[in-house]
């Protein structure tokens, strides 16, 4: 009698220790049988497509699909600015590229004019009306499927990862159609056939110039923005190296080399 209480114990911490470790699952012993209710036990679950190389998953959207909306709120009007929209904004360095070095020490010039209350609609004045044109090489990007729908990519001055990264988003919709179509097919040009992956970190990052407006991305921070990340950047090899919650927001054409 007392092995088969021996048998029951350890039989019973075998199966208790599978279920709760998925979680949401009860479990009732008695000497003639062993049941339990809830999830199943975790080696009993469905696969999950997801690989990694910068942690990679899939979808059934299309990242340039032109037609996808916008499903995000944030301060919406400005993400979603067009063309028409800043044909009055100022041009950062006359209109002349920049490198991401010059961004980073621009950006950082701007952090003491941010007012204390961000306009939610609009773009802030003399801050956010400019528009940047920007030299770089694209080093990973990210599909926001279940998101707002942009496409959010990362530039660096460097194809090194560690070095820092600046975000560059590009909103679904026609207006940045060409731009989106564009970025999606270099990432695209690195992937299998037919794959729905919506992160990518490239393994040749390809020299890219982005042009669009300046945007602070306040929902993720209210202090020292161009220092910041926010938890915005893909983690790759351990690390994300976006440096500051600045970013190039909407971007509005893209070229590369």
């Amino acid at each position: 009698m007392r092995h088969t209480r021996v048998i029951w114990t350890v039989l019973f911490g075998l199966v208790l220790t599978a279920v709760v470790c998925q979680g949401q699952a009860s479990v009732t012993l008695s000497p003639t049988s062993l049941t339990f209710a809830g999830q199943l036990p975790l080696l009993a679950q469905p696969p999950r497509h997801n690989r990694t190389h910068g942690t990679t998953h899939a979808t059934n959207l299309a990242a340039d699909d032109c037609s996808l909306q916008f499903q995000g709120s944030a301060r919406k009007a400005v993400k979603l600015r067009t063309k028409d929209s800043g044909k009055d904004y100022k041009k950062v360095s006359n209109g002349d590229a920049i490198s991401v070095s010059d961004w980073l020490k621009m950006t950082c010039s701007l952090d003491g004019d941010v007012p204390s209350q961000i306009p939610a609609t609009k773009a802030m004045p003399g801050i956010e009306t400019q528009t940047v044109t920007l030299d770089g090489f694209l080093v990973a990007a990210k599909f926001e499927a279940t998101a707002d729908h942009d496409i959010h990519a990362e530039i660096a001055e460097s194809p090194k990862w560690e070095t820092p990264h600046v975000v560059v988003e590009v909103p679904p919709g026609p207006a940045y159609c060409d731009a989106r179509k564009k970025v999606w097919s270099l990432v695209k040009a690195e992937l299998p056939a037919k794959s729905t992956s919506t992160i990518h970190v490239m393994e040749t990052p390809p020299k890219v110039r982005i042009t669009g407006y300046v945007f602070l991305d306040s929902a993720h921070g209210s202090t020292k923005f161009c220092q910041t990340s926010g938890g915005r950047g893909i983690h790759h090899n351990g690390t994300q190296q976006v440096r500051g919650l600045w970013e190039v927001h909407p971007v509005l054409e893209v070229s590369s080399e």
